[in-house]
């Protein structure tokens, strides 16, 4: 999940294999994160937002660190790495191709 802070509002993304997602909530922000914004596991805030009521101050902050807050409880979170970009599949032509040649070879 990415999150990115800018114009007093949470931008929250995903993005999947086969979908995309995208909601944005109002919020006081003090300073807008990096164009790209931070990413974090989407499981563990999943988890983590169906146990939790009441209000939540969310507190980021230059290194993305993330802390989680309710009246009576803390929760932190560590940012990820931007994922990585699936390669695109190789040229069927090409690579049938080269396994012919292989195969003559052998």
């Amino acid at each position: 999940m990415n999150i990115t802070l800018t114009d007093k509002q949470i931008i929250m993304r995903r993005n999947g294999d086969y979908s995309e997602a995208q909601s944005v909530v109002p919020a006081n922000i003090s300073q807008d994160t990096p164009d790209d914004g931070f990413h974090y596991d989407i499981s563990v805030l999943v988890k983590l937002f169906q146990v939790i009521e009441g209000k939540v101050r969310m507190e980021f902050d230059a290194r993305a660190f993330l802390l989680v807050k309710t009246r009576s409880e803390v929760y932190f979170q560590a940012p990820m790495r931007v994922p990585a970009k699936k390669a695109q599949p190789a040229n069927k032509d090409k690579a049938a191709k080269g396994g012919e040649e292989m195969k003559q070879a052998a």
